[in-house]
């Protein structure tokens, strides 16, 4: 059980180029990493030439050119195991410097916005639950050396420089050679436009389409198969043989049409850093399948980081010392004119970026507090440092606690379920509300989580309904009406979204549609109600705003600094947070 968790920690080492040459398993994984990107024509070596011929030619013929430098990373993987140990290896991967890439002047070269847009966590969650449907299936695959199966392209010309141990000989003559750059290789500003265009474009070519609003999502109709693709992490669902055949076609080359070179998909298991573990129950006679995300390794590590800056920080013991603790939060407010600069200031970001991929990705119960600290990062004080402190314990007292959902009902019978909350002046430093968020797939023998956001608002409110409503709109536009779009594509149907509201008077508003009280919500947050009550009110069969008793709102997680324990344990609960012995239990 240790083992399994220190594998889901992903703990590895950088070693500098000194080390790596001397350490002789080091050269040999570059070595591979170098001989399979010749292999593979990532760049070609039988144009060599001198950059200061290169540069001249461009600027005789009015042509612009650019050049880089090419160099090696190694690390050393899976470090917390014992020297000798199988799973400690080393790795080479060799990339391109893109924050220095020149024309041919010298001058900085500037990309325009050519960035990746991978699929989102959201639409791998939906991934899963569809392949938990009956008679579904879920695997996963990854995309071997997934850039360079593109090319780079372009209209500008590429030129790289390599490091001077891995010139040929037949280079020792040359002055400062360089070599054309074919494909798209890691580290180049358009790298990953390229291969999302060239997978993308292979994809459409075997009968994929791209789900509306959806960027890395694809549908296939005939084979009624639903894929997601994270960079080079692909993700396929749906009905088990048209799954076999889904893999068949991506990986399969015909006529015009490349493959996606892919290993060999398995089931899903380890997906961006997080253990999927299906399962089963029967619940009060109802068989439902079942899925854990276990982020329980990560979360070790996450304290190990924080453990690590304290110790070459902060003499404080208060600070070293973990203790348990119910909730994330700490009820002392913050006087900003007396609090002094908290010791933990140059570390906060490092310690609250990695708490913060595993609250988004299964740990909803820390998006509230991270986002809280994250808010001060630029004027951190010692009640910050107290409030980090009581994080980290919270973590270190609840690392096991596993986000779960389950599929018991029909596709016929699934329905998405929107919740949105706010608290009223919540930040004590700036008056400001929070915005919560929370979407389920939702049914009688159905709770699916997919999605959690918690958001200070952009200004201050004047009054409760005033700070729901603008939690109500952020969840509609960002969440509710994006998932419908997805939904539909997969059930094939329209799918009905229930919108779950706990305060009535911001429900009363949106179903007139008009209140003298808030018309200035247009210039200070952007909130429209009229948008809301047409989107609540002219097609009920889609979209329908119902009353949600408070000990039932979900969203209540992402908003409130729960003191009490008892409130906290029923508020995680909600959105199915459960510790390992639990989840296991149940399913």
């Amino acid at each position: 059980m240790r083992r399994a968790l220190e594998e889901n920690a992903f703990i590895c080492r950088s070693l500098d180029k000194k080390e790596a040459l001397a350490t002789p398993a080091a050269v040999a994984a570059m070595d591979v990493e170098l001989g399979n990107l010749r292999k593979a024509g990532v760049w070609d070596e039988s144009r060599v030439a001198s950059w200061t011929d290169v540069a001249n030619k461009a600027r005789q013929s009015g042509k612009t050119v650019h050049v880089g430098r090419v160099f090696g990373i190694y690390v050393e993987k899976n470090v917390q195991f014992k020297p000798g140990d199988a799973a400690r290896r080393f790795k080479g991967r060799i990339v391109f410097q893109g924050n220095d890439t020149r024309d041919q002047n010298r001058t900085l070269a500037f990309f325009d916005d050519c960035a990746s847009a991978p699929a989102a966590m959201e639409a791998a969650k939906a991934c899963d639950a569809y392949g938990l449907l009956p008679g579904h299936i879920i695997q996963q695959a990854d995309a071997q050396q997934a850039y360079i199966q593109s090319d780079l392209g372009g209209n500008t010309e590429t030129w790289i420089r390599l490091p001077r141990e891995w010139w040929p000989d037949s280079w020792q003559g040359v002055h400062d050679p360089v070599v054309p750059l074919v494909k798209a290789l890691y580290g180049h500003p358009r790298a990953g436009a390229c291969w999302e265009g060239y997978c993308e474009q292979t994809l459409r070519a075997k009968g994929f389409t791209p789900v509306k609003n959806w960027r890395s999502c694809y549908w296939h109709d005939k084979l009624k198969v639903y894929l997601t693709v994270y960079v080079d992490d692909f993700k396929l669902a749906g009905p088990r043989d048209a799954v076999r055949k889904g893999w068949e076609l991506i990986r399969a080359g015909t006529r015009g049409v490349d493959a996606i070179e892919l290993d060999e998909p398995s089931n899903l298991d380890k997906y961006l850093g997080c253990n999927h573990v299906e399962g089963s129950s029967k619940v009060g006679g109802n068989p439902k399948r079942t899925m854990r995300y276990d982020m329980s390794g990560f979360m070790q590590e996450c304290v190990k980081v924080y453990q690590d800056c304290v110790a070459t920080t902060s003499p404080d013991a208060r600070l070293r010392s973990l203790r348990p603790a119910a909730t994330p939060f700490l009820e002392i407010d913050e006087d900003p004119d007396t609090d002094k600069e908290g010791v933990l200031a140059p570390h906060a970001a490092k310690v609250l970026m990695k708490i913060l991929y595993a609250a988004r990705m299964a740990r909803y119960d820390l998006l509230r507090a991270v986002g809280a600290l994250a808010s001060r990062i630029t004027k951190w004080t010692k009640t910050c440092d107290a409030k980090l402190h009581r994080l980290v314990c919270y973590i270190n007292s609840t690392h096991d606690l596993q986000l779960k959902g389950y599929i018991g009902d029909p596709p016929e019978k699934l329905e998405l379920k929107l919740f949105a909350d706010a608290d009223f002046a919540g930040c004590k430093a700036t008056r400001r509300s929070t915005s919560g968020v929370y979407l389920c797939l939702s049914g009688e023998n159905t709770h699916y989580p997919l999605a959690a956001i918690s958001k200070k608002q952009t200004c201050v409110s004047h009054s409760t309904p005033e700070a729901e409503l603008v939690a109500m709109d952020a969840a509609l536009r960002t969440e509710g009406l994006p998932a419908s779009d997805l939904w539909e594509t997969i059930l094939g149907r329209t799918v009905k979204l229930n919108f779950e509201e706990d305060n009535q008077a911001a429900l009363q508003i949106v179903q007139s549609g008009k209140n003298p009280n808030i018309r200035h919500m247009g210039r200070t947050h952007g909130v429209c109600a009229a948008w809301l009550h047409e989107r609540l009110t002219e097609a009920p069969d889609k979209v329908k705003g119902r009353y949600c008793d408070t000990a039932e709102m979900a969203a209540d997680l992402m908003t409130k600094g729960f003191a009490d324990p008892v409130k906290w344990s029923h508020a995680t609960e909600l959105v199915g947070l459960k510790t390992a012995a639990v989840a296991l239990r149940v399913g």
